[in-house]
């Protein structure tokens, strides 16, 4: 990130890896996914008020009733993108 100085991007770098570390040992399967490639599947764009809209119609009763509960919709349509991939 532009601004963060070295040694709190290497802390960073060192949680990243131990965090990747502990999900190698654990018996599930770990899929990363980039916003730009599962909202592309799901046919969202970076639009906030899209993915609220999109949740909205895929779970009429989830508690998305606010503006800032796009990031609860976007949480829900990433686990449907990934429930369609498997």
């Amino acid at each position: 990130m532009p601004g963060q100085g070295v040694a709190s991007t290497f802390a960073f770098g060192r949680a990243v890896g131990a965090i990747q570390g502990l999900l190698d040992l654990l018996p599930w399967t770990v899929t990363l996914a980039e916003p730009r490639v599962w909202k592309r599947t799901m046919g969202l764009t970076a639009d906030k008020a899209a993915s609220l809209l999109a949740a909205r119609s895929l779970w009429p009763e989830a508690p998305l009733k606010r503006v800032r509960d796009h990031g609860s919709a976007e949480a829900l349509l990433l686990a449907e993108w990934l429930r369609r991939q498997r």
